[in-house]
């Protein structure tokens, strides 16, 4: 019996490429407007200042669609959008921005690019929300501790990477230490010492004390 001959995989027609990228973006922004809006609740529970702009779909600058032609076309840009989280600090206001970029070059492996942007910092590219999620977590709560800092009584040194401030005493034989967690994706706020710890966590009680209140009791 002569073997049957191997049907050849069919390419994706050129209209449903254009309309996964569509829908990839979207997906993507979904994504990213949820985890920011987890970051605005729990600043919000710790009475942090806090300003969430969402990313949306917008179509490219001059787009003009009379054709299918025409909307073809714009499908097959690079779709970006941008999200803000705007933190104000007691001697600062500090913009986080995330931007999405969509297009059919990225849907090979089926994932847009994600760009994190900080004041001072390099942008940072990843390709998803996982690897996003810690980037932007790192960057609230550096610039959290930055806040602390420039209103703390005593000379503390700041390990920004870490959201980890530093005091040596007088006698130069002990430290102390305060770190900053931020994890968005659980809504969850921290502020640890050696001896203290407070906690904010949507979905649960405050501790009863803002973030910028909680030094005197950490430290």
């Amino acid at each position: 019996m002569p073997m049957a001959e191997r049907s050849e995989e069919k390419p994706i027609m050129a209209i449903l490429k254009p309309l996964i990228t569509f829908s990839l973006h979207k997906s993507s922004l979904l994504a990213v407007n949820s985890y920011i809006d987890n970051i605005a609740a729990v600043l919000s529970l710790a009475i942090v200042d806090v300003t969430p702009s969402h990313a949306v779909f917008q179509l490219p600058e001059a787009a003009q669609i009379t054709s299918a032609t025409d909307l073809v076309s714009v499908l097959k840009s690079t779709f970006v959008s941008t999200a803000h989280i705007k933190l104000k600090a007691p001697r600062d206001e500090v913009d986080v921005t995330i931007t999405v970029e969509s297009s059919l070059a990225q849907t090979q492996d089926m994932a847009s690019t994600f760009i994190l942007s900080v004041p001072d910092e390099q942008p940072l590219r990843v390709d998803n929300i996982e690897d996003l999620a810690p980037l932007v977590d790192i960057a609230i709560a550096s610039t959290l501790a930055a806040g602390l800092q420039s209103v703390a009584d005593e000379k503390w040194s700041l390990d920004k990477r870490e959201a980890l401030l530093v005091l040596e005493d007088n006698s130069q034989t002990e430290r102390k230490h305060v770190w900053v967690g931020m994890n968005g994706q659980e809504g969850r706020l921290g502020l640890t010492s050696l001896q203290e710890k407070l906690a904010w966590k949507t979905g649960q009680d405050s501790p009863g004390v803002g973030f910028w209140d909680g030094w005197s009791k950490i430290v």
